[in-house]
């Protein structure tokens, strides 16, 4: 919660960054915070996913599925007769 609150003031016009100078117009201002949030956000998503990863591990296995299922190329576990299994 704090990054968010961070990031948000962070990225408000004129706290951090004054850029584009004064005269330039207010479309181009808001072109390049909207550019710079993008980018910074990209790198917080790419940051946060990582993370995720290690936390979260696939659940993807090499052992035997479970009785009533079958397992899909992709090594997922689905049900038997499950007519919308990502596998048919």
């Amino acid at each position: 919660m704090f990054v968010k609150i961070a990031l948000f003031i962070a990225l408000v016009p004129g706290v951090l960054l004054r850029l584009p100078s004064k005269d330039s117009t207010l479309r181009t201002q808001a072109f390049v915070h909207g550019l710079i949030a993008a980018v910074v956000l990209y790198f917080m998503y790419r940051a946060t996913h990582a993370v995720e990863r290690m936390t979260n591990p696939s659940t993807k296995s090499d052992s035997d599925c479970p009785p009533g299922s079958h397992k899909c190329p992709s090594g997922d576990c689905v049900l038997d007769g499950d007519k919308h299994s990502p596998c048919h």
